[in-house]
């Protein structure tokens, strides 16, 4: 917005501003009004800033969860069913993630709602070598039962990632020892007749 001062004839007095525009005319009389030029910039500056007023910029949600995890995979395991899964790296923008703090398995088992089953935490942000892959055996599980599982991911401030791919897996049913057979025993009397046949005649 421009400023331009004009003076009116000495036998008039007071100051006018007229607008046209975007430009201001400030019309006086009297001493020149230089402080016009110092007051009138810095008024019309505190009108647009108290006016405007400072409001702090949102924060993407990209730039803070982390991206999800696509790699989880489970197999049984004698002592349960075993879950493995990839460090999530980046953050859904695709910037590097520095601080990656816990992972959450969540299990359901037959058609449940999927369930929070444990939390394990991540403590080696600093180290310049970090853990790449992880795991986690379910040993709390019934033969014979399916289930499934997803992995989610959160970080030191509890930004939490969306669901890992589902995996899903059904228990086996225990094996039953085969019995041996019976092993048969001969007869008294069968026994009595076999030694007459083998002996010698005479």
């Amino acid at each position: 917005m421009g400023f331009r001062l004009r003076y009116l004839p000495s036998g008039n007095h007071g100051a006018q501003i007229l607008r046209k525009g975007d430009n201001a005319q400030i019309m006086t009389s009297g001493p020149p009004a230089w402080h016009f030029h110092l007051l009138l910039p810095a008024l019309f500056a505190g009108t647009l800033i108290f006016g405007c007023g400072v409001k702090s910029v949102p924060v993407p949600p990209q730039i803070v969860y982390p991206a999800a995890i696509r790699d989880l995979h489970a197999s049984p395991n004698p002592a349960g069913i075993n879950l493995t899964w990839s460090r999530p790296m980046h953050y859904v923008s695709g910037h590097t993630l520095r601080d990656l703090g816990s992972f959450v398995v969540l299990r359901s088992e037959g058609s449940q709602p999927f369930q929070p089953l444990v939390e394990i935490p991540v403590t080696d942000q600093e180290r310049f070598a970090v853990q790449r892959t992880f795991s986690y055996l379910d040993g709390e599980t019934r033969a014979g039962s399916s289930y499934r599982y997803e992995v989610v991911s959160r970080t030191l401030d509890g930004y939490t990632s969306a669901p890992s791919n589902q995996v899903s897996v059904t228990t086996g049913l225990p094996h039953k020892q085969a019995e041996p057979p019976d092993s048969a025993m001969p007869s008294p009397t069968h026994a009595a007749d076999s030694s007459h046949s083998n002996s010698p005649s005479h």
